[in-house]
Formats: structure tokens, C-alpha cells, sequence
């Protein structure tokens, strides 16, 4: 639960800083098991995120 308490607390510089899309695209490559539910999390917190 911890990993998913630091991962919305960093969604919202996902949306402001493109670095950050690179970061995590980085992390998928290393952790290709993880690929899915990282995309999909990312995916719902972009549509939360949104206004």
C-alpha cells in the first residue's frame, strides 16, 4: 500500500513534468512484469488527475 500512497502522491508531476513519462517508461523497460499495471495505474491516475 505504501508503493501506491508514493505513486499518487507523484501523479500530479506526471502530469506537469515530461521528464517524469521518461522516468517510467524507463522503469517498465527494467520491470517488464510490472509493465501492465504500471501503464493501466498511470491510465486512471491521468483521468483522476484530469479537470
Amino acid at each position: 500500500m505504501n508503493g501506491n500512497v508514493v505513486f499518487w502522491g507523484g501523479c500530479w508531476k506526471v502530469k506537469m513534468e515530461n521528464f517524469i513519462n521518461m522516468y517510467y517508461k524507463n522503469v517498465m523497460q527494467r520491470n517488464i512484469l510490472s509493465d501492465l499495471s504500471l501503464e493501466r495505474e498511470k491510465e486512471i491516475c491521468m483521468s483522476i488527475s484530469t479537470p
